[in-house]
């Protein structure tokens, strides 16, 4: 299901345009209803850690091959959607650098709060 979302999300959305489509919910608006709330909000995360050796593998390629083995970085996208309606009502994916490590506290703390600090903006609050 935030497959959908992210796909669709990420290919529409800028700051200044909105967010023109819905999606299908299938089952989930029933299940918004039964538990009383209005919205719908869709978090995934991925993190690919380099390991030791995929770092010195990307150091030796760049140089000689001139495209070196691109190091691991993290992903974070949320998706607050209109549980009736399917509209997509806010969509954020950061910006995140190979230095973020989603393991760490520190650094999960960070992505969440640079993927939320426009909501309030968003939503006209």
């Amino acid at each position: 299901m935030f497959e959908a979302v992210a796909g669709t999300a990420g290919a529409i959305h800028t700051k200044s345009e909105g967010f023109p489509h819905a999606l299908s919910l299938g089952p989930l608006p029933a299940l918004a209803e039964m538990a009383g709330t209005d919205g719908l909000l869709f978090v995934w995360a991925s993190d690919y850690v380099s390991t030791a050796g995929r770092k010195v593998l990307t150091v030796l390629t760049a140089g000689p091959l001139g495209a070196a083995v691109p190091p691991g970085s993290p992903t974070f996208f949320v998706a607050l959607v209109d549980s009736r309606t399917g509209d997509l009502l806010w969509f954020s994916r950061p910006t995140l650098t190979n230095a973020l490590d989603l393991r760490s506290v520190g650094s999960a703390e960070r992505v969440v709060r640079l993927a939320f600090e426009d909501l309030s903006a968003s939503l006209g609050r």
